[in-house]
């Protein structure tokens, strides 16, 4: 997998697979994917992250049940998020 994290807490923001192209630049990071629904590649632009404030490591075996935002990950070690919390069932 492709994993996006924030560079001041490690925060584990995407999870993405391998296949997937993500282009980082100093402006924002962007990839394409297919949306099975739509049938047709879907780009995003992620516009808050860029090549100053995320890393995007590459060919991370991911542990089981790990989410974005509920874990940490330095480029080697997983961790849970300290900072974590369940969102409100409403």
């Amino acid at each position: 997998m492709k994993i996006i994290t924030r560079n001041s807490d490690n925060v584990v923001l995407f999870m993405l697979d391998d296949s997937i192209d993500v282009t980082v630049t100093s402006d924002d990071i962007s990839y394409s994917e297919h949306d099975s629904v739509l049938d047709r590649s879907v780009d995003n632009t992620i516009s808050d992250l860029n090549s100053s404030n995320a890393t995007v490591h590459e060919n991370v075996t991911v542990p089981e049940g790990a989410q974005p935002r509920r874990k940490t990950f330095d480029g080697t070690t997983w961790a849970d998020n300290p900072n974590y919390t369940e969102p409100l069932d409403i």
